[in-house]
């Protein structure tokens, strides 16, 4: 696994204490959000990278993306 910046673990450990482990279980942008305490666009763009390294995964659940993570 290639090394993450301080807000993509974050993200990674908000999804972990969801419990977002499956797609059925995935939390959205505005969860994540909430919980990380960043702004919506920094999260998004950490969001992007950690889907671009395959670490979580995104689905889309009536038309907002929800994700969660991979393994």
């Amino acid at each position: 696994m290639s090394e993450l910046n301080k807000i993509e673990k974050l993200i990674v450990d908000v999804l972990k204490n969801f419990n977002a482990s499956k797609e059925q279980s995935s939390k959205s942008i505005k969860d994540i959000v909430i919980k990380t305490n960043r702004s919506k666009s920094v999260t998004i763009n950490n969001l992007d990278k950690l889907v671009r390294k395959k670490i979580i995964g995104r689905t889309i659940v009536n038309k907002s993306a929800h994700y969660f993570l991979i393994n």
